[in-house]
C-alpha cells in the first residue's frame, strides 16, 4: 500500500459513526484529531472501582503525555441494534507504547476519580456522624478542592437510616481505602453510573438492597451460540458454582462509654446440603474489634449479620460469558432459553451482574488492520460476567 492510501485509510478510520469503540477526551478534540481506538480490556464489579485498558492509535508520535493526565473520558460501546453503552471516567495513566504497523500506539488508564483517593493518605477523627456522613464530608471537600474532582465526580446514597458512630477514626489510612471499609462495615454495597453530557461524569451510587438495582439497558439476555447469523447479542456460556464459607460469625468490641466488653455472632442462612452444612459447623469467622465499634448489642448484632451475609453470597455464584454488550456491573438482567432454568420462576431468573471482564476491539478499517502486526482475527467482543441472583439463595 503507498503511503497516500494508507493515509486516506488512517483517516476515514476517524469517521466515528459506524466505529464499534469511539473516544472523546475532555472537550473531544484531543481524541478526534489525534487518537483512535484500538482495543479496550478492563474490570468493572459491584462494590470494585474499574479500569479501563484503553490502547490507541495515532499518527502523532510526539504528543505529551501531561497533556493527556486528568482528563474526562468517555468511551462509547455501539452494540448490535446500534445503540451506545457509555463508560466515563478520567485518564490517571498516559504511556507510549511504541511504533505499530507505522503508527504511535498510546496506552490510556481510564478510572473514577474517587479511586485515586488512594494518593491521598491522613489521619483524623470523625465524631457523631453516621457513615453516609462521613464519606460525603471527604468528597465534598475534594470536590471544593480539586477541578477535575468537581467536575468529574458526584455520590448519591440510597440507603435506610444509619445510626450516627460516636468515635470513627482514619489512622494513617488513604481516602479510598478508608471510603471502602467505611462502607463494607455498614453493609453497603455501590457501584457507579456513567452520566453522559457536555463533561463525562461518574456518579458513585451506593445502596443497600439488591432489589433497589436497575435493570440492565437490554433487562433480556438469551442464552444462545455464537453465530454471524444471530441477530441480538447473547450469552454463550453459563455456569453455577458453589463452595464452603464460614457457618458462623462472633464480633467483641470494647465499649468505653459503660466500660464493658459486647460479645455478639450470626450464623449462615445458606442450604449447603448435609455434607456442606457439617463441614461448614465449626468454620468461625472471630473478629474481636479493639476499638469503639458499636453503639450497642443491637447495632453489634447488626454488623455480626452483615459480615455473615457478606460470606453467604459467596456460596454460590453463576458465571456466563458472551458477546453482550450492553450490561453493566450492578445491573440486572433476565436470563432466557437456559436449559438449567426453564422451569424456573421469572424472579429466580433474575441475575445481577456482580462483575465482568471487558475485551473489546475495534472495527478498524481492514486495509488499516493489515498492517497493523498487533491485529487479531479473535472475536470483536467477549465478556465474562459474574453474577448471583438478586437476593441470597
Amino acid at each position: 500500500m503507498d503511503l497516500s492510501s494508507l493515509l486516506a485509510s488512517f483517516a476515514s478510520a476517524f469517521n466515528q459513526d459506524q466505529r464499534l469503540l469511539t473516544l472523546e477526551l475532555g472537550s473531544g478534540q484531543v481524541a478526534a484529531e489525534q487518537l483512535l481506538p484500538q482495543s479496550l480490556n478492563g474490570e468493572e464489579g459491584v462494590s470494585q472501582a474499574y479500569r479501563y485498558q484503553l490502547t490507541c492509535l495515532s499518527p502523532d508520535g510526539a504528543i505529551e503525555l501531561k497533556t493527556l493526565l486528568g482528563q474526562a473520558a468517555r468511551i462509547g460501546i455501539a452494540d448490535a441494534q446500534g445503540q451506545e453503552t457509555i463508560r466515563c471516567g478520567v485518564v490517571s495513566q498516559a504511556r507510549l507504547m511504541g511504533s505499530d504497523g507505522g503508527f504511535a500506539q498510546y496506552g490510556l488508564t481510564i478510572e473514577p476519580p474517587i479511586a485515586l483517593l488512594r494518593h491521598r493518605r491522613t489521619s483524623r477523627v470523625f465524631q457523631d456522624l453516621s457513615v453516609p456522613d462521613i464519606v460525603q464530608q471527604i468528597v465534598h471537600e475534594h470536590q471544593a478542592a480539586n477541578p477535575v474532582f468537581a467536575r468529574a465526580q458526584s455520590i448519591e446514597f440510597k440507603v435506610g437510616p444509619a445510626q450516627p458512630r460516636s468515635y470513627c477514626l482514619q489512622y494513617r489510612e488513604d481516602d479510598f481505602s478508608f471510603i471502602v471499609r467505611l462502607l463494607h462495615e455498614e453493609g453497603y454495597a455501590w457501584r457507579f453510573e456513567h452520566v453522559d453530557g457536555d463533561s463525562p461524569q461518574v456518579k458513585l451510587a451506593v445502596f443497600d438492597d439488591a432489589y433497589s438495582l436497575p435493570p440492565a439497558e437490554v433487562e433480556r439476555v438469551r442464552f444462545h451460540r455464537s453465530d454471524a447469523t444471530e441477530e441480538e447479542d447473547g450469552l454463550t456460556d453459563w455456569s453455577a458454582a458453589r463452595q464452603i464459607v464460614p457457618g458462623n460469625v462472633a464480633l467483641a468490641t470494647f465499649d468505653y462509654q459503660p466500660v464493658s466488653t459486647q460479645h455478639t455472632g450470626d450464623s449462615s442462612q445458606i442450604d449447603q446440603g448435609p455434607g456442606g452444612q457439617a463441614l461448614q459447623s465449626s468454620l468461625q469467622d472471630y473478629d474481636p474489634q479493639g476499638l469503639y465499634y458499636a453503639g450497642d448489642a443491637e447495632q453489634l448484632s447488626h454488623y455480626a449479620r452483615l459480615r455473615q451475609q457478606a460470606h453467604d453470597l459467596q456460596a454460590k455464584t453463576f458465571e456466563g460469558a458472551g458477546s453482550i454488550r450492553g450490561l453493566t456491573a450492578g445491573q440486572w438482567f433476565r436470563l432466557d432459553d437456559h436449559p438449567a432454568h426453564e422451569a424456573d420462576s421469572h424472579e429466580q431468573r433474575e441475575f445481577v451482574v456482580t462483575g465482568q471482564t471487558l475485551q473489546v476491539r475495534n472495527n478498524l478499517p481492514t486495509d488499516l488492520q493489515s498492517i497493523l502486526p498487533t491485529a487479531t482475527k479473535r472475536r470483536p467482543v467477549y465478556h465474562p460476567h459474574p453474577g448471583q441472583r438478586r437476593g441470597i439463595r
